[in-house]
């Protein structure tokens, strides 16, 4: 927030603040601000509370106190104190953080130990009933602060009668590492966790017409600049984060292609479809695998929402192949469409490989169990709360079994939560925690959690004594990805084999953030989970033993992987025989020659007995002709 005044606007200024005490100067210029009460949506479509807000006259979106904020998803109280020397401190007992509403800045000592810590349970999170005490441990006795600087983006900050505004955006995105954010739709606030799967509001509004709210574009752009410089993991995966991290958001748009020139230009446009395009524009440089992504979200909620303005006309642009912005993303179409082929290619191989095996149980069509000879196979093809009882079944199983090998299968996993891995991890090796650091500030931390081994409900000495005594290994493939590829890195640290390929990265903490304009977009954070020696391992986990090769024609065979044989030879350390498909192609070739079924010393007899019969012929033909 700038206070920059000239001295012939002085007298008119000082009249003005008499009168309207939530005043502020922006950019050589008086802006107003008007106290609102505005209703509040607390995570549920029935709960509700008043927040007194602050709104500029030239932008439609609440500027909310940021105590009042904190408070509804912590649950360590916050409090404003005036520092009287123009700056505040909003803290709990978990530390603090200083504003300065002049400057537009904002300090944390500890930016970690504030944001990461104490939010409020969400909903979803009530359902990991199978971990407790579930905390962040700083491992740096000297924590590196973070500074922000919101007025390098136009970002104003505000107080008035001693307490500090954000505008309700901004705050949410810089604490949106508490998985708690909030969002502003149709003249109504809405709190919510980003793990619901499906918002409790709707985000009709935003989709009743095709012109955007041009109060909100500048600011909607200036946001988008300041969440990709300071809270984005820029991930060794994403081709434009090099550029990124030495020009910032807006000057590598600028220059690092002509696409994302234009990404620009349509991010500031009125129209919301040339928006939509502009976004879709990010994901092409973007692209981690995953994680982030400006565009997908709202492009499946254009499309869904056919029959609105700004619907039909996405639709409609994207299915139009001669539309110049539809024509700029087709590499970005093939390469989604090739993973897509990639991920039905393996699924397809395992399927056949697997149907070689003994299904023990199935608990969905993507959670199974197999059996063959000594070794199980506990396969799942994503990370939730549903396989965390299965997955205590099967080791039950297969110990009552006397199987000598637990094989668990990601190949096929796109991820999910990682709670998940942290509970495997700590029954089969013993520990779950988790190792991370915020690049951002360069602070490590580590996330432990008690785990119920034995889900009886109680976390106590009896889960100490559950231990499964097996040769353990992690099936992986490029298409494991997020908490499948957490799960490869912790599990290799601690000496589970991975056998298959390199898993496809992504070890960050994921963020879900609102634009103001209502629709939402993932991001992948600074917060990156990192091995032993401090480095992250988004770049994906190589295997201790190889087990997808390439046929003659480049393309990748994955049937070795799904082979028990070489699952077995890689666990006791000796080199694998060869892929599934091999095996079937030379047993085919040898029953074309002769059928093993039959000895072979048969065939001998067989062959003297011809010979033999074939000589007694030729004798009786010649006798016979001679005496003829």
């Amino acid at each position: 927030m700038k206070r920059i005044v000239s001295s012939l606007l002085a007298v008119m200024i000082l009249a003005a603040m008499l009168i309207m005490p939530a005043a502020v100067f922006a950019e050589d210029e008086y802006v107003d601000y008007e106290e609102k009460n505005v209703t509040a949506y607390m995570f549920n479509s029935k709960t509700k509370k008043t927040f007194s807000c602050l709104f500029r006259e030239d932008m439609k979106l609440p500027f909310i106190n940021a105590a009042d904020y904190l408070n509804q998803i912590y649950t360590e109280s916050f409090k404003t104190t005036d520092n009287e020397d123009g700056t505040y401190t909003i803290s709990n007992k978990n530390g603090k953080f200083v504003v300065d509403p002049e400057k537009d800045t904002v300090h944390f000592d500890s930016f970690e130990k504030l944001v990461y810590f104490d939010a409020k349970p969400t909903p979803e999170s009530k359902e990991i009933n199978y971990l407790d005490n579930d905390e962040f441990v700083l491992n740096d006795k000297k924590q590196k602060g973070l500074d922000l600087d919101l007025g390098k983006y136009n970002i104003d900050i505000t107080e008035n009668d001693g307490k500090v505004y954000f505008p309700l955006t901004t705050i949410a995105d810089i604490f949106s590492a508490s998985y708690q954010t909030a969002v502003y739709i149709g003249g109504n606030m809405y709190f919510s966790s980003i793990t619901d799967e499906k918002p409790y509001y709707s985000d009709d509004p935003f989709f009743a017409s095709v012109e955007r709210d041009s109060t909100l574009i500048n600011y909607t752009y200036n946001e988008l600049c300041f969440v990709v410089d300071n809270l984005y993991g820029k991930p060794q995966k994403a081709e434009i984060a090099e550029s990124i991290k030495k020009k910032g958001f807006d000057k590598s748009l600028d220059e690092y292609s002509e696409l994302t020139k234009e990404a620009k230009k349509l991010l500031k446009s009125k129209n919301k479809t040339d928006y939509c395009f502009g976004l879709l524009y990010l994901d092409t440089v973007f692209d981690d695998g995953g994680h982030t992504s400006f565009g997908r979200l709202i492009r499946q909620s254009a499309e869904a929402g056919s029959d609105t303005a700004p619907g039909k006309a996405l639709t409609k642009a994207l299915s139009d192949t001669g539309d110049k912005r539809t024509a700029r993303l087709s590499d970005y179409f093939a390469a989604q469409q090739a993973d897509n082929k990639l991920s039905a290619q393996i699924k397809e191989t395992r399927e056949k490989a697997y149907s070689d095996y003994d299904k023990v149980k199935d608990w969905s069509e993507n959670n199974f169990l197999l059996l063959k000879d000594k070794t199980v196979i506990f396969v799942f093809n994503g990370f939730d709360n549903t396989v965390v009882e299965p997955f205590i079944w099967s080791l039950d199983y297969a110990q009552k079994k006397g199987a000598e090998n637990f094989v668990i299968d990601i190949s096929a996993n796109g991820g999910g939560l990682s709670s998940v891995a942290i509970y495997m991890l700590s029954v089969i090796t013993g520990s779950g925690d988790l190792s991370m650091k915020n690049f951002s500030t360069g602070n490590s931390l580590t996330e432990k959690a008690a785990a119920d081994k034995n889900l009886d409900g109680k976390f106590d000495s009896n889960d100490d004594g559950v231990k499964y005594d097996f040769n353990y290994a992690i099936l992986t493939s490029q298409m494991s990805y997020s908490s499948a590829n957490l799960m490869a890195g912790m599990a290799k640290e601690r000496g589970v084999k991975i056998l298959g390929e390199t898993s496809g990265g992504g070890a960050c903490m994921l963020l879900q953030l609102y634009y103001p304009e209502a629709a939402s977009f993932t991001l992948s954070s600074t917060l990156i989970m990192v091995d032993k020696d401090g480095s992250d391992i988004d770049g994906g986990v190589k295997p201790d033993v190889e087990l997808v090769t390439k046929g003659a024609n480049g393309t990748k065979d994955y049937s070795g992987l799904y082979n028990v044989e070489n699952i077995s030879a890689a666990l006791k350390g000796e080199p694998a025989t060869q892929s599934h498909t091999e095996a079937a192609e030379t047993k085919t070739e040898k029953s074309a020659h002769t059928d093993p079924g039959i000895p072979y010393y048969i065939w001998i007899l067989i062959g003297v007995g011809a010979v033999i019969g074939i000589v007694e012929l030729i004798i009786y033909l010649y006798r016979r002709r001679k005496y003829n």
